[in-house]
Protein backbone atom coordinates (compact mmCIF):
# COMPACT_ATOMS: atom_id res chain seq x y z
CA UNK A 1 0.00 0.00 0.00
CA UNK A 2 3.01 2.31 0.34
CA UNK A 3 3.14 2.59 -3.45
CA UNK A 4 -0.36 4.05 -3.72
CA UNK A 5 -0.25 7.57 -5.12
CA UNK A 6 -2.73 10.21 -4.00
CA UNK A 7 -4.29 11.96 -7.02
CA UNK A 8 -2.66 15.21 -8.10
CA UNK A 9 -4.66 18.38 -7.50
CA UNK A 10 -7.38 19.35 -9.95
CA UNK A 11 -6.07 21.83 -12.51
CA UNK A 12 -8.69 24.51 -13.14
CA UNK A 13 -6.79 26.19 -15.98
CA UNK A 14 -6.44 25.08 -19.58
CA UNK A 15 -8.86 22.37 -20.70
CA UNK A 16 -10.88 22.27 -17.49
CA UNK A 17 -13.33 19.62 -18.72
CA UNK A 18 -10.54 17.20 -19.61
CA UNK A 19 -8.63 18.02 -16.42
CA UNK A 20 -11.75 17.25 -14.37
CA UNK A 21 -12.42 13.99 -16.25
CA UNK A 22 -8.84 12.83 -15.61
CA UNK A 23 -8.91 13.92 -11.97
CA UNK A 24 -12.26 12.20 -11.40
CA UNK A 25 -11.04 8.97 -13.04
CA UNK A 26 -7.84 8.99 -10.99
CA UNK A 27 -9.75 9.80 -7.81
CA UNK A 28 -12.30 7.02 -8.35
CA UNK A 29 -9.44 4.57 -8.94
CA UNK A 30 -7.87 5.83 -5.71
CA UNK A 31 -11.17 5.24 -3.87
CA UNK A 32 -11.38 1.72 -5.25
CA UNK A 33 -7.78 0.95 -4.34
CA UNK A 34 -8.25 2.17 -0.78
CA UNK A 35 -11.66 0.56 -0.24
CA UNK A 36 -11.95 -1.82 2.69
CA UNK A 37 -14.43 -4.59 1.98
CA UNK A 38 -15.48 -4.84 5.61
CA UNK A 39 -16.05 -1.10 6.03
CA UNK A 40 -17.01 0.75 2.83
CA UNK A 41 -16.53 4.52 2.69
CA UNK A 42 -19.62 6.64 3.30
CA UNK A 43 -20.77 9.25 0.78
CA UNK A 44 -19.65 11.96 3.22
CA UNK A 45 -16.17 10.48 3.62
CA UNK A 46 -15.78 10.12 -0.17
CA UNK A 47 -16.81 13.77 -0.60
CA UNK A 48 -14.35 14.85 2.10
CA UNK A 49 -11.54 12.87 0.45
CA UNK A 50 -12.37 14.41 -2.92
CA UNK A 51 -12.21 17.91 -1.48
CA UNK A 52 -9.04 17.27 0.51
CA UNK A 53 -7.18 15.88 -2.53
CA UNK A 54 -8.48 18.29 -5.18
CA UNK A 55 -6.50 21.30 -3.98
CA UNK A 56 -7.14 24.81 -2.67
CA UNK A 57 -8.50 26.23 -5.92
CA UNK A 58 -11.06 23.41 -6.22
CA UNK A 59 -12.04 23.94 -2.58
CA UNK A 60 -12.65 27.62 -3.32
CA UNK A 61 -14.88 26.59 -6.24
CA UNK A 62 -16.75 24.14 -4.00
CA UNK A 63 -17.30 26.85 -1.38
CA UNK A 64 -19.11 28.91 -4.02
CA UNK A 65 -21.45 26.14 -5.22
CA UNK A 66 -25.14 26.77 -4.66
CA UNK A 67 -26.84 23.66 -3.27
CA UNK A 68 -30.58 23.20 -3.56
CA UNK A 69 -32.78 22.44 -0.55
CA UNK A 70 -32.75 18.72 -1.39
CA UNK A 71 -29.01 18.58 -2.06
CA UNK A 72 -26.44 17.61 0.55
CA UNK A 73 -23.02 19.20 0.14
CA UNK A 74 -21.54 16.20 1.97
CA UNK A 75 -22.94 13.72 -0.57
CA UNK A 76 -20.25 12.48 -2.96
CA UNK A 77 -22.57 12.14 -5.97
CA UNK A 78 -23.93 15.65 -5.43
CA UNK A 79 -20.44 17.14 -5.18
CA UNK A 80 -19.35 15.31 -8.34
CA UNK A 81 -22.43 16.58 -10.22
CA UNK A 82 -21.64 20.12 -9.12
CA UNK A 83 -18.05 19.82 -10.38
CA UNK A 84 -19.28 18.20 -13.63
CA UNK A 85 -21.55 21.20 -14.25
CA UNK A 86 -18.96 23.77 -13.19
CA UNK A 87 -16.16 22.35 -15.36
CA UNK A 88 -18.46 22.03 -18.39
CA UNK A 89 -19.61 25.63 -17.92
CA UNK A 90 -16.08 26.98 -17.60
CA UNK A 91 -15.02 25.14 -20.75
CA UNK A 92 -18.06 26.41 -22.67
CA UNK A 93 -17.29 30.00 -21.63
CA UNK A 94 -13.75 29.64 -22.97
CA UNK A 95 -14.95 28.18 -26.29
CA UNK A 96 -17.53 30.94 -26.76
CA UNK A 97 -14.92 33.70 -26.59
Amino acid sequence: MDLLKVPEVLQLAGNVTENWKRFKQTFESFLQATAATDQPKTEASKAALLLSTSGDEALDVFNNFQFGPNEDKKDYSTVVRQFDAYCAEVSNEVHER
